[in-house]
């Protein structure tokens, strides 16, 4: 029987039964059916979507920096045994400085040296200051400003001016205005008659602002146009740039309210940066402005025999700043004292900030050494590169072994630890009393350590190449096996690379008013209370209630309870106080705070909880997505083909199908809550109670925030539900996993240093 096309018939199986006989009709129904379905198991194995698995080398894929007590060892991964562990800092790289703790300064510079070979040099030294000076000397004094007869200082440096300019429209020219003159006030068709000054810089900074001696009413065409410009050099005189020559280094229109504002100070909104000796020219220009209706800038001309500026002159434009001549024509037709003589100088005084830095003095400055994670620390020797320049300059190298207690480095360089532990803490301390600074160039710390008798190793985080992938069956498996001796425990994480923050509420007794309406408060009480601190005191449960809501009472808590579980390290914890004007504080793991990644506890030393004040303790971190990993989930492999029906068994874990078996607590029944292993993807799959399939959300909830199962209230008179004492649920869902990262930590301990944990190289597997 060959001819079976894939064609599905139901054989009409109610019909068999004694009697019956097996016909060629009735077995090429059923050859047709077994080649509809191969066809169909066909489709469905090439024409679905594909399994990626990526394989991982442990010597390239194990995250060093938040690794501790392990070393790979070809391809293995396992305790480390070494007795010494070395770390170089340069200041190259910065990840190995704590940022949150570190006070001093790390500075960097370029250095030639003797073969003109160009370096990044960074060091760390004290911080410096800025200090500010304004300088008032790069100015025209007035001809008759009084002087000290036998030092030539001047007494008084008024701004008197015996002559004054206008600034307009040429007043031997027809006025008008032309549609493009008013699109562009500074068109240089239009005949405007502008003034400038050249000057030379005394000192290098900014030029905030400018003082002139100006006349004019306050009605103009257009406001006055100032202009702080380069200059360029002609026939051995500084001119200045034109209109359409550069950018200038700051202009104001300044628009005045009263009638001969006379001495005016001019200051810029973004001050230019001038140099000292350079010549730079102050501009004046309102083209449009009416020669009986303008501005007029005071000076002295060339025929009252005044003191000369010997670092500028003045100039004279007739087409509104595109070209410049010096000093300018007499006018006969006007009076004396208004632009009858060409001008020698105008009147000016350059307001100059020059910002000059020095060295932070009489104070204690510190550089931290981010917490360093080896093996056991027996010993530590401090090697470092330093320059001290004198008595006034000091450095003071610490080292410690809980982050509290801290003990200084002699001159052995050598201090030993009656406890060894894990964690080694370096700092120094800087400080200078005069305007020099000592200078670290680098530092070498030799652990002398015994074999680990834990370790954490945690990997890269994996980032697959596909784009839009993050459907919750994205991820499909991870497989990483491992073996181990007896009395040697080892167990995996699985590490999202999404950042979670958790916010918790730092509260005074006082505030609890704040907080009535939460229901389990006694609002009544609370708000009666005339000493809300011993309110508390007398009913302890406010902090519980609390505490559910991420709010917590100074004085009445030592440590915060996270909601989800975080990875090891926590990315960053900051403080941000609720009064004004104080600054947020960060604050550090190991330094300021520890961790139980098991409970999911944090708690602070006794230092950091007495510096917290009221606010809000921001932490960021990468959250677990699954935690206590064995090595039967994760890395069973049967390769017994006798007993697999000659096939592999190399399931590993499935990450897009969890099936869990739970049974009842006490402590389930009194809560009517169960916790599942990760958050589930709404809705989930099955949910069978003593093998009846409840239906969710009449039979049962789910709290996606704490993934838990809620049973409901069903006998009102003691409040009990459903759940009996040692029955059993069976749960089947799909993870919710929609990050497009992972990563995968494996903690193990030993009690005998002999024995050894062998964690193989692993694969993550994702769905296309």
């Amino acid at each position: 029987m060959t001819d079976c096309p894939p064609i599905y018939n139901n054989p009409q199986m109610e019909s068999f039964g004694e009697q019956k006989y097996v016909t060629q009709e009735l077995l090429e129904i059923f050859g047709c059916n077994d080649e509809y379905l191969l066809q169909l198991a066909r489709k469905i194995e090439y024409l679905t979507p594909p399994a990626v698995r990526k394989r991982f080398i442990l010597q390239d894929s194990i995250d060093t920096a938040n690794s501790y007590g392990c070393i790979v060892n070809g391809e293995h991964l396992e305790f480390d045994n070494n007795r010494e562990k070395r770390v170089f800092v340069d200041f190259s790289d910065l990840s190995l400085i704590d940022n949150n703790k570190t006070t001093a300064y790390i500075r960097q510079f370029v250095q030639t040296d003797e073969s003109n070979n160009k370096s990044i040099v960074k060091q760390c030294v004290v911080p410096l200051t800025d200090t500010s000076t304004v300088h008032r000397d790069t100015r025209n004094y007035s001809p008759w400003t009084i002087r000290d007869p036998e030092t030539g200082d001047i007494i008084s440096d008024d701004m008197t001016c015996n002559e004054f300019w206008y600034i307009g429209f040429d007043k031997n020219r027809h006025y008008e205005t032309r549609p493009n003159w008013l699109e562009n006030k500074f068109n240089g068709e239009i005949p405007g008659i502008c003034r400038a000054q050249t000057f030379k810089a005394l000192h290098s900074g900014k030029l905030e602002s400018i003082v002139l001696n100006l006349q004019g009413t306050n009605n103009t065409g257009m406001p006055l146009r100032v202009d702080i410009r380069k200059t360029k050099l002609e026939d051995g005189v500084y001119v200045p740039a034109g209109t359409h020559e550069w950018p200038h280094l700051a202009s104001k229109d300044v628009i005045f309210t009263n009638t001969n504002p006379g001495v005016t100070t001019i200051t810029f909104d973004n001050p230019p940066e001038v140099e000292e000796g350079e010549t730079y020219a102050i501009t004046l220009l309102s083209p449009l402005s009416h020669h009986t209706n303008c501005y007029w800038v005071g000076g002295w001309n060339k025929h009252c025999h005044a003191d000369v500026y010997e670092d500028g002159n003045a100039f004279y434009s007739w087409n509104s700043g595109y070209n410049w001549i010096r000093y300018g024509k007499d006018d006969a037709e006007v009076d004396y004292h208004w632009g009858q003589y060409a001008p020698q100088d105008f009147a000016f005084q350059c307001n100059i900030r020059e910002i000059t830095q020095v060295y932070k003095q009489n104070t204690d400055y510190y550089l931290y050494l981010k917490p360093i994670l080896s093996n056991p620390v027996t010993r530590i020797e401090l090697n470092c590169d330093d320059t001290i320049a004198d008595s006034s300059t000091t450095i003071v190298y610490q080292v410690s072994n809980d982050g509290v207690n801290w003990t200084t480095v002699g001159d052995s360089h050598i201090v030993d630890f009656a406890t060894p532990a894990q964690t080694t803490f370096i700092r120094a301390k800087l400080k200078t009393t005069t305007n020099a600074t000592p200078i670290i160039d680098n530092i070498t710390a030799i652990l002398t350590t015994t074999a680990a008798p834990t370790m954490y190793a945690r990997s890269h985080y994996y980032l697959p190449k596909a784009e839009g992938i993050l459907s919750a069956d994205v991820w499909g498996r991870i497989y990483s096996p491992w073996s181990m001796d007896p009395t040697v425990s080892c167990e995996a994480e699985i590490i999202s690379n999404k950042e979670v923050r958790e916010a918790f509420q730092i509260i005074e007794a006082d505030d609890l008013v704040n907080y009535v309406w939460i229901e389990e408060l006694d609002k009544e009480a609370i708000e009666s209370s005339q000493n809300l601190t011993q309110y508390i005191r007398d009913n302890p449960e406010v902090i519980d209630i609390l505490k559910q809501h991420q709010v917590y009472v100074l004085s009445f808590f030592t440590e915060l309870e996270f909601v989800s579980s975080p990875a090891y390290p926590l990315i960053d914890v900051n403080l941000q106080p609720t009064a004004t004007g104080v600054k947020n504080k960060s604050l550090s793991e190991w330094y300021d705070f520890t961790v139980d990644y098991d409970t999911d506890i944090l708690t602070f030393r006794n230092h950091a909880l007495s510096n917290l004040i009221r606010g809000t303790i921001t932490i960021k971190y990468n959250p677990l997505f699954l935690q206590h990993i064995t090595n039967t989930e994760i890395g069973v492999r049967n390769t017994n083909k006798a007993t697999t029906d000659g096939d592999l068994n190399e399931e590993g874990l499935i990450l897009d199908y969890f099936k869990e078996t739970l049974i009842v607590s006490e402590e389930n029944v009194e809560t009517r809550r169960i916790s599942l292993r990760t958050t589930p993807v709404d809705p989930i799959r099955h949910l069978y109670y003593n093998g009846k399939e409840l239906a969710q959300d009449i039979d049962y909830t789910i709290d996606f925030n704490t993934h838990e199962i809620v049973f409901p209230i069903v006998n009102t008179n003691n409040e009990s539900s459903i759940l009996n004492i040692n029955d059993t649920i069976e749960v089947i869902y799909t993870p919710d996993i929609d990050d497009n990262g992972i990563a995968i930590g494996w903690y193990a301990t030993r009690s005998n240093l002999l024995k050894q944990v062998d964690i193989e190289p692993y694969y993550i597997e994702y769905k296309a």
